[in-house]
């Protein structure tokens, strides 16, 4: 049997695999196929699209990443990787709903994985400040390179995909947060209103008593 090729694999919709006798790279160790991506070796992002548990290794591969690279900010990871997962899925969303002008319609499901794994560098975040901007430039390479290999698109097409998706993820963590701060703010003007009326009620009863 002849060797197939990642790309052509992911474009019959079938998982990539190193033809007789080679081994099966539907199967790779996330870690390996990380590695590829980092490397934007030619055919990663296609292997990943293409295989059945590209989605799973990549939410172990963006939220180990997000730790190792916020472990010096403490409770700001609990913000930081649902945001980098948000954006991840919203990137992939923007993606599968223009890839009916690129040369090749994407999966939802390819997309997701690939953009996941894109989360990788935001392992250098463990260098503070540098490494947090340098994570974010890489993985903004990594998702303009991943999305121009899986959908088929130029360069300027994937560029903007990646920067329009950043944006819409942006806005609706920002209007989530806006939300639940409105929630809280709520919450502590009705136990001040409450604490109010409570002395108010005790001041009248001391004048009538």
């Amino acid at each position: 049997m002849a060797k197939m090729d990642h790309s052509r694999a992911f474009e019959a919709g079938q998982p990539a695999s190193g033809g007789a006798g080679g081994p099966s790279r539907a199967g790779a160790p996330a870690w390996g196929r990380a590695r590829r991506v980092l490397r934007c070796d030619k055919g990663a992002f296609a292997e990943i699209a293409a295989a059945r548990n590209g989605v799973s290794q990549g939410f172990v591969v963006a939220i180990v990443a997000g730790v190792v690279g916020d472990l010096w900010s403490g409770p700001v990871m609990l913000l930081s990787i649902p945001l980098r997962l948000i954006t991840a899925i919203v990137v992939a969303a923007c993606c599968r709903l223009l890839s009916g002008f690129a040369v090749r319609e994407a999966q939802p499901k390819a997309l997701l994985g690939v953009m996941l794994y894109t989360a990788a560098p935001a392992a250098l975040g463990i260098v503070p400040i540098v490494g947090w901007f340098a994570g974010i430039g890489y993985t903004i390479v990594l998702r303009v390179a991943a999305i121009r290999e899986v959908a088929g698109v130029t360069t300027g097409a994937a560029i903007a995909i990646v920067l329009l998706a950043s944006a819409v993820a942006a806005a609706l963590f920002a209007g989530l947060w806006a939300v639940l701060g409105l929630a809280v703010f709520l919450a502590s003007l009705s136990e001040f209103a409450t604490v109010w009326l409570a002395a108010a009620l005790r001041l009248i009863a001391e004048l009538f008593s």
